[in-house]
């Protein structure tokens, strides 16, 4: 539904306005403009909110929500604007992402890019791509800010070990994009594990159909899932989806341990990362980690990172004279831009700023250990 509202300043002396905004943003309400909100549900916590506002004098108006797609006032449902995420390096290095803008080329339909995770950046940069490499966003993030235009599609193309895998973080990923749905735009899947499939998500199927026939794959639908978070006994569990014996588990970017099986469950209590059920810790890891919330947390399980091929330093870049620390790899990219020398804290760390700075031409001094946890094929063993 929509909120508008509006309360003059002399009629609200205690703040309520900017209580109001503060409860909306923990409802996970949407800023449209200003006093304007997209809200999936009101509590009785957010209507008392809203019944303060009206009694102090200030105008609340609700309003059911239903959006329309241009392409259904056209009548002809094929898409002209399409709005494209690329998450992770498979997708750009195997061929799939240009294949997909060829089709896309193909349709007439004007697409915008964003590409999502620092290797998926560096992938783009070595293929020569310059679109979509602005922001450091999270896929769920890059979906939110592709459908504010208004696009008439999104796709969401992926590149994970296993198309379960690949199902179940397109889930998490549609789930978590929370204005893609309150705007009823069409969200379709492209994952290239295996023999690759489309996996359509929300809107109209035939869109998904299109694509899938345009690109040579099956379409799925989704299978109904069960649960993968408990809480009992004041602990969290979280069952971790298409491990396979060997990986590397990471919590937030940090590597927290290493699968035994492939039935791998993480157990939290009161914030602290307490056992790996399955698996095997990595103390030091979790430390690092310290406290977090199992169930809101990113996690992450692989063997090795894909050995980057080397990089060359892109022509016409000038380093910049700033010392930037590097504490976590992933985060490198998107502080870039002024560098002139990065220090890098990790054997890991290290490793992966290293391959992803020599294309920048930023050197890098690493502080290590000996003791590398194996991100990156050929650095070393777990431990």
């Amino acid at each position: 539904m929509l909120l508008f509202y509006d309360i003059k300043p002399e009629l609200d002396r205690h703040g309520a306005r900017v209580r109001l905004v503060r409860l909306l943003r923990r409802k996970g309400g949407i800023p449209l403009q200003r006093s304007t909100w997209l809200l999936q549900r009101v509590d009785g916590e957010l209507l008392r909110m809203l019944e303060e506002v009206r009694e102090k004098g200030g105008v609340v108006f609700l309003s059911e929500w239903k959006p329309i797609p241009l392409s259904s006032l056209r009548g002809d449902g094929w898409p002209r604007r399409v709005g494209v995420v690329i998450q992770g390096p498979e997708p750009l290095y195997g061929g799939m992402a240009g294949r997909l803008l060829s089709l896309l080329e193909e349709w007439g339909a004007r697409r915008e890019i964003r590409i999502s995770g620092t290797l998926g950046k560096v992938a783009a940069l070595d293929l020569g791509w310059r679109e979509g490499l602005e922001t450091p966003l999270l896929p769920s993030q890059a979906l939110e800010e592709l459908s504010r235009g208004n696009p008439d599609m999104l796709i969401l193309l992926t590149g994970c070990k296993s198309q379960e895998t690949g199902v179940y973080m397109g889930k998490r990923i549609a789930e978590n994009a929370r204005l893609v749905r309150l705007l009823g735009i069409p969200l379709t899947q492209v994952e290239t594990a295996g023999e690759g499939a489309v996996i359509h998500w929300s809107g109209d199927p035939s869109l998904s159909q299109r694509l899938a026939r345009g690109l040579s794959l099956e379409l799925r639908f989704p299978p109904p899932f069960t649960g993968k978070i408990e809480r009992r006994g004041g602990r969290i569990y979280r069952t971790l989806v298409g491990v396979r014996p060997g990986e590397k588990i990471l919590v937030d970017g940090y590597v927290v341990g290493e699968s035994l099986s492939t039935h791998v469950t993480l157990v939290a209590r009161g914030g602290r990362l307490e056992e790996i059920l399955g698996g095997r810790k990595y103390p030091r890891g979790i430390r690092k980690v310290g406290r977090v919330d199992l169930a809101r947390c990113t996690v992450k399980t692989l063997r090795t990172l894909r050995e980057l091929p080397p990089g060359r330093a892109l022509p016409g870049r000038r380093r910049g004279n700033w010392v930037i620390l590097v504490e976590r790899a992933d985060t490198v990219l998107g502080r870039a831009g002024r560098a002139g020398l990065a220090i890098a804290v990790g054997d890991d760390t290290t490793l992966i700023t290293h391959a992803i700075l020599s294309r920048l031409g930023v050197p890098v001094l690493g502080v290590v250990d000996g003791d590398a946890d194996g991100l990156l094929e050929g650095s070393g063993r777990g431990g």
